[in-house]
């Protein structure tokens, strides 16, 4: 059993950073929780929630390998953007136009994370090669376990 098996699976993948044909690519996951998604009300809409997480192969701390802690919101967004990925959620000022029936526009977006390369959609020619890492790494990245002080002080330099 892995650190959240639930999400990390082969039907929940949507892509991939870096190389694929290497060792070192990202792989992305979200789930809309299917015919039965999970709602929040905002400004009387119902939005759905999505789950979201990935996989990090390789990475220059050791403590950032294995998967992401999994998180959801109803907002979920991830594009590119100056040849990079970015993760984003609606911030603050978007969710008070949201709320009040406003349209929403790019700014009021907030990345939580940004990638070392660009975003890849999965096909049905990478499905496979992508799902192979789920069995590689079942366990949540250090940084939020054991390892969370000396992620720390790597940050710290």
């Amino acid at each position: 059993m892995g650190y959240r098996d639930d999400l990390y699976v082969k039907g929940n993948i949507i892509g991939w950073t870096g190389d694929i044909d290497g060792d070192a690519f990202s792989v992305y996951f979200a789930d809309c929780g299917g015919a039965q998604p999970k709602t929040v009300r905002i400004a009387d809409v119902d939005q759905v929630v999505v789950q979201f997480g990935h996989i990090t192969q390789k990475h220059d701390c050791p403590y950032n390998i294995g998967r992401e802690e999994v998180d959801e919101c109803f907002s979920y967004a991830i594009y590119n953007s100056d040849g990079a990925m970015r993760e984003s959620v609606l911030g603050k000022p978007g969710k008070y136009k949201l709320a009040r029936g406003k349209s929403i526009k790019d700014k009021d977006y907030a990345v939580f994370h940004t990638s070392r390369s660009s975003f890849n959609r999965v096909t049905k020619g990478s499905i496979a090669r992508l799902a192979s890492v789920i069995a590689i790494f079942p366990n949540i990245k250090t940084r939020y376990t054991t390892d969370r002080q000396k992620f720390e002080e790597w940050l710290r330099g």
